[in-house]
């Protein structure tokens, strides 16, 4: 939704990432919404997804040095899709006006999962910030539903994988940058 670069920063020479845990910043009361240990699996892993993508283009540390930006992220909301719902919302007539209704009102389809997060990248040796993001996003409705309730969330987490390297790949002046 929103990203911000520094314009006097140059992170462009580097080649590796020092990636934070991925931090939580509930909105919501603890004990209302999704369970903690629900977040912190969500959490865990889009950690996981994002290491294990951004690790095809760059070395991953664990101390920062020269060349190394540093990657800060929060989750700031994960909504757990009602799997069945959603099927019975995707194929069932009265079902679908039910959903797109919602959508027209919230700018969310009905029972889908959802996701929201924060990120930094520093220069991890400078200290200097060069980019800083927010962004939301929903699940979508399909027929090929999962019966995984946090599918749609590992999807996000797997799309907002795939925009950071490519993100980064473009300031680096890649020219085999793949958008997702």
């Amino acid at each position: 939704m929103l990203i911000n670069k520094n314009p006097k920063a140059d992170g462009s020479k580097s080649d590796k990432i020092l990636l934070d845990p991925v931090q939580i910043w509930r909105r919501r009361e603890p004990g209302k919404g999704v369970p903690q240990e629900d977040v912190q699996r969500m959490a865990n892993n889009f950690y996981a997804i994002l290491y294990k993508e951004l690790s095809q283009d760059y070395e991953m540390v664990e101390m920062p040095g020269q060349g190394t930006l540093r990657i800060q992220l929060a989750l700031t909301d994960v909504q757990k899709s009602s799997a069945p719902l959603d099927i019975v919302t995707t194929q069932v007539p009265s079902g679908i006006v039910d959903s797109t209704g919602k959508d027209l009102v919230t700018g969310k389809p009905a029972f889908v999962g959802e996701a929201g997060a924060e990120a930094s990248v520093i220069d991890a040796h400078t200290g200097q910030l060069l980019a800083a993001a927010i962004d939301r996003r929903v699940g979508g409705k399909t027929v090929k539903t999962s019966v995984s309730s946090w599918d749609d969330v590992n999807k996000i987490f797997e799309f907002w994988s795939k925009l950071a390297t490519f993100r980064l790949c473009t300031y680096r002046g890649g020219t085999n940058c793949i958008k997702p």
